[in-house]
């Protein structure tokens, strides 16, 4: 699967960076990462029951963007067939969430990417973490939304209409710094090197990962961890029959710093 060049993705995670600073932070907000789109599927398990790609589970604004004509992931990930983190060595995969319901937060953010592929990124600030897309890539919010299960509708930006362009970049879904528990590097994988991937700890128990493919070191913005939160983490892979899904975690011994036991 063709991608960006690392030189290439840090002139786009410029552009972007501008743009957000222009019309989309607010006040005295400060931009603190930046994951530009990626050309890779979503994968999940969600209820124990793995789905690579990941389709939306909850109500999302219909997306204007075509279907991108990618390759898909390994058999052994479509067919449910992984023991951990194998996700982080295709290269068809980019993001990933785990949870125990598809209305938790990490799924919320998995159902917005993958409902505009190849266009949706991730902005983290100190107040909030979003999907972020352009503006004429969704729907219109008066538009029937998509999406298996029904709820309320994210929080989403607004007052766009006043905005300069038809495509200046919008939250398509966005949780606030208070529903996350942590932010931090980790390594993933069984290649060597192992792949960085961002992992978001939510506060309703659920993870969200993202590769992360950045010329700038997470750590440098996201102390990693020494131990895992209590409680909060992703069963290492789908539970079998009769099985209880281990959700404590496990500690990462690739990096090391002091502990970050809160986001902000």
């Amino acid at each position: 699967m063709a991608d960006l060049k690392l030189l290439d993705r840090e002139l786009l995670r410029e552009k972007w960076q501008k743009m957000l600073a222009e019309t989309w932070l607010s006040e005295g907000e400060t931009l603190r990462w930046l994951e530009v789109p990626a050309q890779g599927h979503v994968g999940s398990v969600v209820n124990q029951k793995p789905a690579v790609p990941h389709k939306p589970l909850s109500e999302v604004r219909k997306s204007l963007v075509e279907e991108p004509n990618w390759p898909l992931p390994s058999e052994q990930l479509t067919r449910g067939e992984f023991l951990g983190d194998e996700w982080a060595d295709d290269p068809a995969v980019m993001w990933w969430a785990f949870a125990d319901h598809p209305e938790r937060d990490a799924v919320r953010m998995a159902d917005h990417i993958a409902n505009v592929p190849g266009e949706a990124f991730l902005a983290i600030t100190e107040r909030r973490v979003a999907v972020v897309v352009r503006s004429n890539q969704v729907a219109k919010e008066a538009e029937e939304p998509q999406g298996l299960f029904g709820r309320a509708r994210s929080v989403v930006q607004k007052a766009t209409d006043s905005l300069p362009s038809t495509n200046h970049p919008v939250s398509y879904f966005e949780v606030p710094t208070e529903r996350i528990t942590r932010i931090q590097p980790v390594r993933m994988g069984r290649s060597i090197p192992r792949a960085t991937c961002l992992r978001l700890d939510f506060t309703d128990g659920s993870t969200f990962y993202a590769h992360s493919r950045t010329k700038q070191d997470p750590a440098e913005v996201f102390p990693p961890a020494l131990t895992p939160h209590p409680g909060l983490g992703p069963p290492t892979r789908p539970s079998r029959p009769g099985e209880v899904p281990d959700f404590s975690g496990s500690p990462n011994p690739d990096f090391s710093g002091d502990p970050c036991s809160d986001f902000h």
